[in-house]
């Protein structure tokens, strides 16, 4: 395979493979060009004199250019052998109606098993030639795995996309977002009703929720709670409040965390009184998003991949939704981690011409309006900036609600350690479990992080998350919090 880089040059020849059909169609009309050239004329003393004259001439085309040759595109995705992931597959046949000489070769196993052998099968060198990117493999662009884009596309996707700059690795960009996710409320409309409650009952404060959620909740005559007012996705939930109490997570250069802080501690101790002292849900009923689906929880606080599984799994349930409310009722300084749902990426391995198509791909798909509302309906805030507005997505309560406050969340990539700890150490062994202290979760938690980022610093591994993390608009409305003993 060829590994060639792309420079200026190359990039300008992907407006080639979006006209090639253009170029063609006007070779086959014949009309008159003016052709400067220039000739000899002869005058007096045999002098020879150089003049521009004006030939009008008409070209003809005696033969049609031969059509590109056809380019096969291994295309990998999670889930892939046995059903594709709708938009990007549609999308790529879309992209083949206009370049008939682009083929597509589909294929990916299940997720965990995907993002095993994925990396595995590029050091190889029989990986593909691009794939559906997820932010938390950002490995795949420190290892050399993904093609940079170009700085010309960069320049470009600027003026376009918003959140650019903050996917930025190294002074190289490999992907950027599609849409940004996160958390919003979930809840039964026909629960909500039968509560005496309407739209004008949304919380402002998250004391305010958790006294709604009382009024929701059902318990069996031996207090038992059958059903949940309230159900977060715990660990993503403790990271919202974390935000919301105004705290960085790292330190700019990425090689501190803060976990075992007092917004850390605050974030753990609210959701241990949701389940304790407020009784609003229990750890023994099911996680919050087949909680939901199932009719065992009103509300639930869940990162809007929800959504597409609303509308695949549960397209009966009547569902609404609003935004997750202040600690005070007051605008946070973040209300919670927006998560990058990453543009499909390109193989650095493979050959300078499946590059090229590759990238002018992802550059079509994310400036289509028309596929950019239809990924936002999937559950995604469009950083297209041209569709923001669009009355379309405005009447969409789930779009709606996340275009309103995406400027208020953080993106702060994957660093090492931070998913597994934040589950293990606080949702679990803190929150539901209880078989630890507060003091000493987030202690845990705080060691396990901060020497998986000491080792990553010692072995040269970039450190990008903290650079992300500041990138935040509203960064001056945070603080690096004081770690406590």
């Amino acid at each position: 395979m060829n590994g060639k880089k792309l420079n200026r040059r190359d990039f300008l020849r992907m407006t080639a493979v979006s006209t090639a059909g253009v170029i063609l169609a006007a070779c086959a009309k014949l009309t008159p060009e003016v052709i400067i050239e220039t000739v000899e004329v002869p005058v007096e003393k045999t002098v020879k004199e150089t003049v521009e004259v004006s030939v009008e001439k008409n070209v003809v085309v005696t033969a049609t250019p031969p059509p590109p040759a056809e380019v096969s595109m291994q295309y990998w995705m999670p889930n892939c052998d046995t059903l594709c992931w709708e938009p990007h597959q549609g999308w790529a046949m879309k992209y083949s109606e206009i370049h008939p000489n682009v083929k597509w070769e589909f294929k990916g196993q299940g997720w965990a098993d995907f993002w095993k052998k994925l990396p595995l099968d590029l050091a190889a060198g029989t990986g593909p030639d691009m794939w559906w990117h997820h932010a938390f493999m950002t490995s795949l662009a420190v290892d050399g795995h993904i093609e940079p884009l170009p700085d010309e596309m960069v320049k470009q996707l600027r003026e376009t996309h918003d959140r650019i700059d903050t996917h930025i690795i190294n002074g190289r960009l490999y992907s950027f977002d599609e849409g940004v996710m996160f958390g919003l409320i979930y809840y039964n409309k026909q629960m909500w009703s039968e509560a005496g409650l309407t739209e004008s009952d949304y919380p402002k404060t998250w004391a305010d929720l958790v006294e709604i959620a009382k009024k929701l909740t059902v318990k069996d005559s031996t207090g038992q709670i059958q059903r949940a007012g309230f159900i977060p996705e715990e660990s993503a939930l403790w990271m919202a409040f974390k935000y919301m109490a105004g705290e960085f997570n790292f330190n700019e250069a990425g090689t501190k965390v803060y976990i075992n802080t007092e917004g850390g501690r605050q974030a753990a101790q609210m959701i241990i009184d949701m389940i304790q002292k407020d009784q609003i849900f229990s750890e023994k009923l099911p996680i919050a998003s087949e909680a939901f689906r199932a009719g065992l929880s009103a509300m639930a606080y869940n990162f809007t991949w929800f959504t597409g599984d609303l509308h695949d799994l549960s397209p009966d349930l009547e569902y609404g939704v609003f935004n997750p409310p202040s600690l005070d009722g007051n605008v946070a300084p973040a209300y919670d981690r927006g998560n990058s749902e990453a543009t499909s990426v390109v193989s650095s391995h493979t050959t300078l011409e499946k590059k090229l198509i590759g990238l002018d791909f992802i550059k079509w798909y994310t400036n289509d309006p028309e596929m950019m509302k239809q990924r936002a309906k999937i559950g995604v805030a469009p950083v297209l900036k041209s569709i923001q507005k669009d009355p379309e997505l405005l009447a969409d309560p789930d779009v709606a609600a996340l275009l309103r406050e995406v400027d208020r969340t953080v993106w702060m990539g994957y660093p090492p350690m931070y998913e597994e700890s934040n589950a293990a150490d606080i949702a679990d062994a803190v929150i539901l479990s209880r078989t630890v202290t507060i003091e000493e979760g987030l202690k845990n938690s705080q060691k396990r992080i901060q020497e998986a980022i000491d080792d990553q610093v010692m072995a040269g591994v970039p450190v990008y998350w903290g650079y992300q993390e500041h990138t935040y608009s509203h960064k001056d409305e945070l603080h690096i919090p004081e770690l406590l003993g």
